[in-house]
């Protein structure tokens, strides 16, 4: 199961799934947000992330790697079943490694793969950055060019 899953089975704002596309609500651009809703899911999702970051700062380098390259894996897995696709796991995560220029098993690596996985790690990179319409360009162009190939 994944990791959001497990923290939130199915998170509900104003009778709206998080998993509905976004430009299909009939409120869109008003989105209403009842953060009460929210607040206990929230402060879970908190605790969790709190245990997950104390607890990796307690295992060996390479654990921590592969820890951040799971981690990463099965969010690039999860966004793309929200678009309807399904991404091979082991090919993901070689994927990463590669972009990351760590040693693999090779494996087989399709474009869906390859561009998901280059643009975890770019996330990965900037985190603490502004989010930018460069840093959402260059995203979407690495998808593309995933899905172009």
């Amino acid at each position: 199961m994944p990791v959001y899953q497990s923290l939130f089975p199915h998170i509900v704002i104003e009778k709206w799934s998080v998993l509905d596309h976004a430009w299909e609500r009939r409120d869109r651009p008003d989105f209403v947000l009842d953060r009460q809703k929210l607040a206990a899911r929230e402060a879970h999702f908190l605790e969790q992330a709190g245990v997950l970051i104390g607890a990796s700062r307690h295992i060996f380098d390479e654990d921590r790697s592969g820890l951040s390259i799971s981690v990463m894996s099965m969010e690039a897995i999860d966004t793309s079943q929200i678009e309807g696709e399904t991404l091979d796991r082991a090919s993901v995560q070689y994927s990463i490694h590669r972009a990351l220029r760590l040693k693999a098993t090779p494996t087989s690596e399709r474009p869906a793969e390859s561009g998901i996985a280059e643009m975890m790690v770019d996330l990965l990179m900037t985190t603490g950055d502004p989010l930018s319409e460069g840093m959402l360009h260059r995203w979407h162009l690495k998808m593309l060019n995933a899905a172009a190939t």
